[in-house]
């Protein structure tokens, strides 16, 4: 399993580097990301850009890193093909979510939220 992971200032972006998140390294890319994943970290963004199919497994990490990680980590998947989003609005998982076009509009858009909550304090 190939992933690559870089800090964009307080942000972690790991992008995974498979054509297929699924039942076979499921469990693996979910501790990667967890053991990558450090405490006191705000923001991740999971760049699945590559991820052409997922399956039940593939969605089960990421809703374990979900839980894992809480709710006060936004995390968020970037170039998500249409086929994988497709699972998540099968599962009704968009919710549990934030999507974003690719790495750097989920970058620029977690700015605009911290810009945005400054000038209203």
């Amino acid at each position: 399993m190939q992933i690559t992971e870089r800090r964009e200032g307080d942000h972690l972006v790991i992008a995974l580097e498979e054509t297929r998140l699924d039942h076979l390294i499921a469990s693996d890319f979910r501790d990667e990301v967890l053991l990558r994943a450090g405490p006191g970290m705000s923001r991740l963004v999971l760049d699945l850009g590559a991820v052409l199919f997922m399956d039940s497994g593939g969605l089960g990490a990421l809703v374990g890193i979900r839980k894992r990680l809480g709710w006060d980590v936004g995390i968020v998947l970037a170039a998500v093909h249409g086929p994988v989003h497709r699972v998540f609005r099968l599962a009704r998982m968009t919710d549990v979510f934030e999507f974003a076009a690719s790495v750097d509009a989920a970058l620029r858009a977690t700015q605009t939220l911290r810009r945005e909550s400054v000038q209203r304090t």
